[in-house]
């Protein structure tokens, strides 16, 4: 269907009449036997129309193709809502006749999730697993959908069950991945034991060089990305209590300041201190900790 929509429109727009007076006076008849020089000669002056007054010249013809485009392509988007509410009907009436089929409501969630309803999604996933707990494809597809609606410490409990089933690998790999971050309005933050410190050049250098769940793009948080970590109020961790958000908490050392990306001069950069919650410039050489995002 598509290929016979491209090829009427190649054939229609092959023997549009345009506006341009340029066209005018080209004898079609000969066009055959003058094709170099002709269509050489048009296509040098057709570049140098401008290019509104190209679309204003365009044959109604085109216009007209253009439309049925427009609809071609809203009806293929209604025509796929529509199939996506078959197939979610068919589902429900296959539930109807067999409630206790798990993989009826594994495939309604599915269905939601390319819909982009996460809540309906979660809770077909959720009922799936009642009736079946040992299924390790819905807690797998739980994780995913808990990941895309960003919530992380979820989708990490799914993917320990999943992982207690089967041991696969590239769970594994993503559960670790989501325990060593904490990612706040799509940002990512390293979240691991800080115990080390750094001058603020080999802070940059580590964060170049760091390699967590596959991904290398690490770098010095800006002043207002580490500013977000900081609350109003102290959360008790096991070295102290902090400044910080609780994801964090238990992973900083006593006195807990952290180098950012802004300098000031050539000899001192803005620190970070969770412990008082306040912020300080000192100088390059000093040695502090590191807290990468990406």
């Amino acid at each position: 269907m598509r290929f016979i929509i491209l090829l009427l429109l190649m054939i229609t727009l092959s023997n549009a009449d345009f506006k341009e007076p340029l066209f005018e006076n080209i004898d079609y008849s000969k066009i055959s036997l003058e094709f170099q020089d002709d269509v050489k000669e048009i296509w040098e002056r057709v570049r140098n129309i401008n290019i509104n007054e190209k679309i204003e010249n365009l044959d109604y013809r085109l216009k007209w193709i253009l439309n049925i485009i427009v609809i071609f392509i809203v009806l293929m988007v209604l025509r796929y809502k529509h199939i996506n509410t078959y197939r979610i009907y068919q589902k429900f009436k296959s539930i109807n006749n067999r409630p206790s089929d798990y993989k009826a409501f594994l495939e309604i969630g599915d269905i939601y999730v390319k819909e982009i309803e996460y809540d309906k999604a979660i809770f077909f996933y959720q009922r799936s697993i009642e009736l079946n707990p040992n299924h390790l494809k819905t807690y797998f597809n739980l994780a995913k959908v808990y990941i895309k609606d960003e919530q992380y410490n979820k989708a990490k409990e799914s993917l320990r069950k999943a992982i207690e089933i089967n041991p696969i690998q590239e769970y594994k790999n993503i559960f670790d991945y989501l325990d060593s971050v904490v990612i706040i309005n799509q940002l990512v933050y390293q979240n691991q034991p800080f115990t080390k410190k750094y001058s603020f050049e080999k802070a940059k250098e580590y964060a170049k060089n760091l390699r967590l769940g596959g991904y290398d793009d690490w770098r010095l948080p800006t002043k207002r990305e580490l500013k977000k970590l900081i609350t109003k109020e102290k959360n008790k961790g096991k070295n102290g209590d902090y400044y910080i958000d609780k994801d964090f908490v238990n992973n900083l050392e006593s006195f807990a300041c952290f180098w950012t990306s802004k300098e000031k001069k050539s000899s001192t950069s803005l620190l970070i201190n969770f412990h008082s919650g306040l912020e300080t410039y000192y100088d390059k050489s000093d040695y502090w900790y590191v807290l990468c995002v990406r």
